[in-house]
């Protein structure tokens, strides 16, 4: 925290762990009453990396956050070609590529993380507001992407969130409102451009959430588990996985584990009767006359959760003459394929047995 200072060109700062120090050039941005600074540092290697300053608080001290971030979402929807994925388009849906996905659940996990803690921001309108850090983590050998979201105060006329206003509970409530409200937009209608398109009903689902999210009472924990890891927003790998880890889970259970996960199971719509969902042409009819390893599928919801779990784990297997066992024709990336059929099968389902599971804590578990 630095004193009420003139404004200043250069900040140098010390730096944890590392004997070099850090020089920053402070470039004041719009704000007639200098409120808020972007600064930009050079490091040795020679490369920019750009942190945000404020100064907003009534004794009008300067806070360095040294959270740095790539780019601001403006710059980062200039440069996005594909927003929809080429795979799932050719199948007649409409599903966020990779880096739009990783980009929007970074969006809703900084806000949901921001309102967690009784705050808001007031300008989540702009999309300047918003700075993108990408990063890559690894789990084992297989490489995973992500964005962290750094929300900023970049823009004027915005809501300072003073003390005297922040006292005001029910006042703190609208203004969190108000900023989901303003984040829906921004990625359903600036980012995804969703109007006229079939996008599919997960995706729907979110963004009927999140203007549930500006009703209140809700609860940190429904931000959480039900927006912030909303199943439109997790790869198609993890929603196959999901499955497998559910069946998994029940068959090694002890028996109280086991009739969670039934009552669960009973909850969901689409698991009722939900052989008559298997269209008699369809590319599933194989898979349901077959039977499971056991015995006959039966029509009860847990009988649903095996289904599924035993359609995408035989999906490649083959007789010796080549044919497929459980599916007679599988179109292109076949793994992805069959995620998407389950989808359109069986509507609503993952998303409804994630629901169940997070509501009884099932979840934990997997």
């Amino acid at each position: 925290m630095l004193p009420t200072m003139p404004v200043f060109k250069k900040l140098r700062c010390r730096r944890p762990n590392s004997p070099n120090p850090m020089d920053f050039e402070i470039i004041p941005e719009r704000d007639v009453d200098k409120r808020f600074y972007e600064i930009q540092c050079s490091s040795a290697v020679g490369s920019t990396t750009y942190y945000s300053v404020e100064k907003m608080n009534e004794k009008e001290h300067y806070f360095l956050n040294l959270q740095p971030f790539d780019c601001t979402l403006d710059e980062w929807l200039l440069d996005q070609k594909d927003i929809w994925c080429p795979i799932y388009q050719q199948w007649g849906q409409y599903r966020p590529t990779d880096s739009v996905r990783h980009v929007v659940r970074g969006l809703i996990t900084a806000v949901c993380a921001l309102h967690d803690e009784k705050r808001f921001h007031g300008g989540l309108g702009n999309l300047e507001n918003y700075g993108l850090k990408f990063f890559k983590t690894y789990a084992g050998e297989e490489e995973r992407e992500g964005v962290k979201v750094i929300l900023m105060h970049r823009s004027s006329g915005i809501n300072t969130n003073l003390a005297s206003d922040l006292s005001d509970q029910s006042y703190v409530e609208r203004e969190i409102q108000k900023d989901m409200l303003q984040l829906r937009s921004v990625i359903f209608d600036r980012i995804l451009k969703v109007e006229g398109l079939a996008i599919e009903p997960d995706l729907l689902d979110l963004r009927e959430e999140m203007r549930k999210e500006s009703v209140p009472p809700q609860t940190p924990e429904h931000r959480r588990g039900i927006i912030a890891s909303h199943t439109s927003l997790w790869h198609w790998k993890a929603k196959s996985h999901f499955f497998m880890k559910l069946w998994s889970l029940y068959e090694r259970a002890d028996p109280g584990l086991c009739g969670d996960v039934q009552n669960a199971m009973q909850n969901v719509l689409c698991a009722y009767n939900w052989q008559t969902h298997v269209p008699v042409d369809g590319p599933f009819r194989k898979a349901l006359l077959k039977g499971s390893k056991v015995a006959s599928y039966k029509n009860s919801p847990i009988d649903l959760l095996n289904f599924v779990r035993d359609v995408i784990f035989h999906i490649n297997d083959q007789d010796k003459f080549g044919n497929r066992i459980y599916i007679d024709k599988v179109e292109g990336y076949s793994d992805q394929y069959i995620e998407k059929i389950i989808g359109d099968t069986f509507p609503g389902l993952l998303k409804d047995v994630y629901r169940e599971l997070y509501r009884r804590r099932i979840m934990a578990e997997l």
